[in-house]
């Protein structure tokens, strides 16, 4: 059996919310079904503990446009949050292309200021990375 990067990670995000009972989640509810879409994995695991702790439900972390899409097809989602450029994968244009068709709002995230304008990338909020958690809220609020 391979053990990857990723399955260190949600090992020790699930072990971390059975010792703290997931307290945050529980008392705040569950407002959006968020996607997050985003290769880094120390990044990917912030955002995913940071939605939880905003009360929201995320749906991947999906490291590549392709899982992204596959993930869309069984899970609705209310907003997602899109890392542009996904290393060799490519980027999340596929993604927000489909996002945008079916009229669910998103924001993409970048280490750059600005996205190449010959991607073809439709319209979004950019949010720099790293993401603070009151940015993350105020972009989360503009998306519900």
């Amino acid at each position: 059996m391979l053990v990857t990067q990723w399955d260190c990670i949600r090992f020790h995000r699930n072990a971390v919310s059975h010792r703290n009972g997931d307290a945050a989640t529980t008392a705040r509810g569950t407002d959006m079904r968020v996607l997050v879409v985003e290769d880094e994995p120390l990044l990917a695991m912030m955002l995913e503990e940071s939605l939880a702790d905003l009360g929201h439900e995320v749906i991947g972390p999906a490291a590549s446009a392709e899982h992204a899409l596959s993930l869309l097809t069984d899970n609705p989602v209310e907003a997602a949050l899109l890392d542009f450029s996904l290393g060799s994968d490519g980027n999340s244009v596929p993604v927000a292309r489909q996002l945008r068709d079916a009229g669910i709002p998103f924001c993409y995230l970048s280490g750059h200021a600005t996205l190449d304008a010959g991607t073809g990338a439709p319209d979004a909020p950019l949010l720099s990375k790293p993401v603070s958690m009151a940015a993350l809220e105020d972009a989360l609020a503009r998306m519900a």
